[in-house]
């Protein structure tokens, strides 16, 4: 139930009455108007507070039936959950009872092959008999005996399959049985829900009785004032007749004097006028009476008249006199009337001053109420976090306490083989001192002997150091150095030392013991690797931990379909049939540790704890099912205060050699100790991307899942091989926890911004950092042969300085060659990972403008493949500038201007270029696109915290930010041109020498509607004419009409993108866009 539209329509008409009401008593004679006003702000006081209450309870309603519907849905949901939940409760008791009779047939084949194995060894061993008897054997019967032996080797594989086959028959029927039970179990409690909703809806119900009595009292209460009010409003218009009056009688007075003044002209000219003529009467006078006495009668007569004239002037004179005596007392009215007037005014505005004094202490007190709110909430969070973080620790300490366990348990095992390692040493030296006394004996025999005997001796020796060493090597090499043919002498000792990693056949005493003690850290770490995955619910136990690119390479070409050597030393791989990101099925786990913080909406869609646990049970049993897994351990972030540890752990070693190019390298220490440094643990990435997630599972759209739970720490990827997901995926976990640190109630400047760009530093340590979309530039212009590359897409700007949150690079393909992208293309080689291209089966040489397969071809390496890279990859000095590129193909932003504070926020929210026409399907025109702060899918957090932080911290360290447009000039795409390289790069030049910065205030002009500010000069060789948009379009025929339509239409389109921001930002902030009139075309 909704309030009525006219009761809405009629409180604002109220409220512009009262306004206007209280702005007409205001200034008039307050002993007759200030009671009525008190009164009257009484009634509308009421009045509000009444329809307040209205407004509430209505909402409350609305709110009620909302409830109540949601209620009945759930219910229904429920029903159907429970439904569903039986038929699949059959579906695996079917299933189970099938695997059972599998596992019957497997068991049965197992006897068959056991008793088959019984009478191969009953062979074997009979004829070992008799080669031990010494009964000689034809060639036949050796050949026999070979065959016997690979039978019998042939036999044991396929019993440890069985055996395999077995065990995981076995772990998926109990599996399901454990899935039944659960199902029953939420079945009896889907039900109890049913049970309680339905009472909470009985419940609600009542409440919405309750409700709806309270509503009709308080309408009937809303009458009873709104009839107090028609009779306020007739003394009102009483009051307001009476004023009206007296403003008549005022406009009379006005209109008195200036008829007065009117008069007073019309005399003045009259006396003049009479003071002429009475000048000409002397005159003529004077005259008549020299020339002739004769016309004395008339002169007398004359002067009779004379005379009358001067009785009428006086009269005027007096007359005259009366008036300017009016008029002055008119003024003196007038006088004291506007004294009053302008004292009324100013008690007019010492209450507004007043009252908005108050406005703004009530609206501090509200800020400071609603920042402690945040400060309790925050710290009864991180008090929750700490109890969250002494379970983890214990249950942490605990693992430590059976690992040192395991540990010891392993130490002692390893002192009894030393010690039987010993006891055999002690052996093989009895041993060789017979062989040295049967060398004695037949010494002449060795020395008259060929070459290639001579070298047993030195076999030997070898073996005897071994030996001393007490290094365990097979056995078998040891007997056959005693007793083989001659010509395998020296492959014996060439296996023995790559049994043991030795490269040399002459290794030292020294070397040999390192290379045991390598080993015996090898299998240390590998068996601490198989607890760590066993604690996930891994159990394969063929992994491969961090393996060098050699092995990653040599797994990939084995058993990956699609997986080849290129002519430069690259992997080339396949993604399947995802060759980008599938930002529609990103979801992230709804916790409430951070659902406040999170970004809800089209780029992060909410999931519910439950089904993330479904599928990553679903990628676990997956990964278990394989024969060999990779895990990858390396940390997201260069400084190690902010850095984050991730492991990767995937089924194809495309995809480890992919992360371990685009994570941090841990160094020995740091990986020995991984996951005992990473407190609670290291955030782990499941890839189990060859296998698709149920898309009947709620929340899933497609058989297509990445998930994250951020507080977990943990991703799993299902139904997507591109190995992009993985990088994107760490990027958000970093966009999320960075602005936390190092504590969530620092300043915006205090706290770490993380940052969807590219970082390079000059030669004198200025720093410089460049965002833009795909087109724009970014990767070209921060390629900077004269400044040092921190990295291309991904950054942390800290309290200290700035560091690359990756190890690598991810770069495009598409086009390349190594005129246009020489770092690029010369990065291409041994450890690199070449995605989706094409290339020449024979020679093997890409083709990289072939997108047959996808036009998102890419390439991932090491940073230090970069020439100019700067490793480790931070600075310890803050960006000096802040460069937004954008490519505007309608040619209307300037190619560089100076943006401010405010500036900077909006457009970096807005994170505006162009697609231009022809690049893609039906696109005839340009078409501008906005990501928000240039990386909008990967965004954790609403936009303008990121442009608040970016903007503080610009402040504070006195960074400046520009807008470049790398786009058109001289008009929209089709008619100019794009900016030419050169002056692009002439301008960036001129960014980071200062030249633009040192200019003065006097040396920029704005653009209308825009608000940016452009040089009125050119700059480093760049033409004026280039510098201002509208005189591009001028030089080239058009005119500035046709620019400001542009303009204009251009304006709209950052409008209707940024209202989808604006609720979040100061008012200073949305005004600082383009402002662009109601009519898009013709001058601003």
């Amino acid at each position: 139930m909704a309030a009525s539209p006219e009761s809405a329509s009629a409180m604002e008409v109220l409220q512009k009455d009262y306004q206007d009401t209280i702005m007409e008593l205001t200034g008039k004679k307050k002993e007759i108007v200030d009671p009525f006003r008190l009164e009257y702000e009484k009634l509308y006081k009421a009045l509000m507070r009444s329809h307040e209450a209205e407004k509430r309870l209505t909402k409350k309603i609305r709110d009620l039936n909302a409830e109540i519907s949601t209620s009945a849905q759930n219910v229904q949901n429920a029903l159907s959950t429970a439904a569903e939940d039986q038929k699949q409760i059959e579906s695996l008791r079917q299933e189970i009872q099938a695997r059972e009779e599998q596992i019957e047939e497997t068991n049965r084949k197992e006897e068959q092959a056991k008793e088959t194995i019984s009478k191969r060894k009953n062979e074997i061993d009979d004829m070992i008999t008799r080669i031990e008897q010494g009964v000689g054997m034809s060639e036949e019967q050796e050949f026999q005996l070979n065959q016997l032996v690979g039978q019998k080797e042939h036999m044991d594989k396929d019993k440890e399959l069985l055996k395999q086959n077995t065990e995981m028959l076995q772990r998926i029927t109990q599996g399901r049985l454990d899935e039944v039970q659960h199902l029953e179990k939420g079945l009896g409690e889907a039900e109890a829900q049913i049970l309680v909703m339905k009472e909470k809806i009985g419940e609600k119900r009542g409440e919405v009785e309750v409700a709806k009595r309270q509503k009709d009292e308080l309408e009937q209460t809303m009458k009873d004032l709104r009839e107090e009010n028609d009779q306020k409003q007739e003394e009102l218009a009483a009051a307001r007749r009476n004023i009206a009056t007296e403003q008549t009688e005022l406009r009379k007075i006005q209109q008195a004097v200036a008829d007065t003044e009117k008069e007073e002209e019309r005399l003045e000219r009259r006396v003049h006028q009479r003071m002429d003529e009475k000048r000409k009467l002397e005159e003529k006078l004077e005259q008549e009476q020299h020339k002739n006495q004769k016309f004395a009668q008339e002169s007398e007569e004359k002067e009779r008249l004379l005379k009358g004239r001067r009785d009428e002037l006086q009269r005027t004179k007096k007359e005259k006199e009366k008036v300017i005596r009016a008029y002055e007392v008119l003024k003196k009215k007038d006088k004291a009337t506007e004294e009053e007037r302008q004292t009324n005014e100013s008690k007019r505005n010492e209450l507004k001053s007043d009252v908005k004094n108050h406005q703004e202490k009530s609206e501090v007190l509200k800020r400071d109420a609603d920042v402690d709110r945040k400060k309790i909430e925050d710290l009864l969070r991180e008090r929750d976090i700490l109890n969250k973080n002494v379970v983890k620790a214990d249950e942490r300490t605990k693992k430590q306490i059976d690992l040192v366990k395991r540990q010891e348990t392993q130490a002692m095992n390893m002192q009894k083989d030393i010690t039987r390692w010993k006891q055999d040493a002690q052996d093989f030296q009895k041993r060789i001192m017979e062989l040295e006394k049967q060398r004695e004996k037949y010494g002449i025999e060795l020395s008259q002997a060929p070459p290639p005997q001579r070298h047993r001796c030195s076999v030997l020796q070898n073996l005897e150091q071994l030996a001393a060493l007490h290094v365990p090597f097979p056995r078998f090499l040891l007997v056959s150095a005693m007793a083989c043919p001659k010509h395998l002498e020296q492959s014996i000792a060439t296996s023995l030392r790559q049994h043991l990693n030795v490269g040399k056949d002459s290794a030292t005493t020294n070397e040999l013991q390192n290379a045991f003690e390598l080993s015996q850290e090898f299998s240390r770490t590998k068996f601490d690797i198989l607890d760590q995955a066993s604690d996930l619910g891994l159990e394969v136990k063929d992994v491969y931990y961090n393996a060098s690119p050699a092995v990653l390479y040599e797994q990939a070409l084995r058993h990956e379909e699609g997986s080849f050597i290129t002519a430069s030393g690259a992997l080339s791989v396949t993604s399947g049939k995802k060759t980008g990101r599938s930002p529609k099925d990103k979801r992230i786990v709804e916790e409430y540790d951070s659902v406040r913080d999170i970004w809800w909406g089209k780029v992060n869609i909410k999931l519910e704890e439950a089904v993330f646990e479904i599928n990553r049970e679903r990628a676990v049993d997956y990964l278990n099912t394989q024969k060999r897994l990779y895990v990858v351990d390396g940390f997201a972030g260069w400084d190690e205060e902010y850095r984050i540890p991730i492991r990767v752990i995937t089924s194809r070693a495309y995809h480890a050699l992919f992360m371990q190019n685009m994570l941090v390298p841990p160094s020995k220490s740091e990986l020995y100790q991984f996951e005992a440094s990473a407190f609670p643990r290291p955030f782990v990435i499941f890839n189990a991307g060859c296998f698709p997630c149920n898309r009947h599972t709620a929340g899933m759209t497609s058989t297509t899942s990445v998930s994250l739970s951020l507080c977990r720490g943990e991703m799993v990827i299902l139904g997507t091989q591109y190995a992009g997901e993985m990088k994107k995926g760490v990027f958000t976990v970093m966009m999320y926890h960075m602005p936390l640190r190092p504590e969530r109630h620092l300043g915006p400047a205090e706290r770490a911004l993380p940052l969807h760009s590219s970082c390079n530093v000059g030669p004198e340590g200025d720093v410089s950092l460049f965002f833009g979309l795909s087109g724009t530039g970014k990767t070209t212009l921060s390629a900077d042969p004269a400044r040092k590359l921190i990295g291309d897409d991904e950054h942390v700007w800290t309290s200290k300085g700035v560091f690359n949150i990756e190890g690598g690079c991810y770069a495009k393909c598409i086009n390349l060659s190594r005129e246009k992208e020489p770092e690029i293309y010369d990065a291409i080689r041994f450890g690199s990972v070449l995605e989706n291209v094409v290339f020449d089966e024979w020679s093997r040489k890409v083709d990289y403008d072939n997108v047959s397969l996808t036009e998102n071809t890419r390439c991932a390496y090491p940073l230090h493949y970069i020439p100019n890279a700067l490793i480790p990859a931070k600075i310890d000095s803050h960006p000096s500038n802040v460069i937004l590129l954008t490519c505007d193909a309608f040619g209307v932003l300037p190619p560089i201007s100076k943006l401010t504070k405010e500036q900077v926020m909006y457009h970096f929210i807005s994170g505006y270029t162009a697609k231009v026409a022809g690049t893609e399907m039906g696109v005839t025109e340009p078409q501008a696109t906005f990501s928000a702060c240039f990386g909008g899918p990967f965004l954790a957090m609403h936009p303008y915290h990121y442009a608040e932080m970016l903007a503080a911290k610009l402040e504070k360290h006195g960074g400046h930010a520009w807008l470049l447009n790398t786009g058109w000039v001289g008009g929209a795409y089709g008619v100019g041109e794009r900016c030419p390289l050169k002056f692009t790069r002439q301008l960036v030049d001129a960014v980071h020498d200062g030249t633009l910065a040192g200019l003065e205030d006097e040396d920029w002009e704005p653009l209308p509607i825009f608000g940016l500010r452009m040089p009125r000069k050119a700059v480093k060789g760049v033409p004026r004419e280039i510098l201002c948009p509208e005189a591009a379009w001028r030089s080239r025929g058009q005119s500035s009409a046709e620019f400001w339509a542009a303009a204009s239409k251009l304006a709209l389109l950052f409008q209707n993108n940024f209202e989808e921001y604006a609720p979040q930002c100061l008012p200073a902030v949305v005004q600082a866009g383009p402002q662009a009139p109601k009519e898009a075309s013709g001058y601003p």
